[in-house]
């Protein structure tokens, strides 16, 4: 299985793939004892449904009714404080 790993891995020596990505990737696959092409296969359905950050802050200014200032934040920390 592991025979095809390093013929895999060249496909990601392209320069448009930046040496410490690729270096994760090698990493990963190698602890894996996968070809990168069956990893990645097995990775995609976890993490397609995964929303990325911009998603999640997109939902959230979506779905926000409240504002809260500044100074509610901090009068909120405080009483959560002195609280304790």
């Amino acid at each position: 299985m592991l025979e095809n790993h390093d013929d895999d891995m060249d496909d990601m020596r392209d320069e448009s793939v930046p040496v410490e990505v690729r270096r994760h990737w090698e990493r990963r696959v190698q602890a894996a004892g996968l070809p990168l092409d069956e990893y990645l296969l097995r990775k995609m359905p976890h993490d397609a449904p995964q929303p990325t950050n911009g998603e999640i802050f997109a939902e959230i200014d979506r779905t926000a009714t409240d504002t809260i200032s500044t100074e509610e934040i901090v009068e909120t920390l405080r009483e959560l404080r002195e609280s304790r």
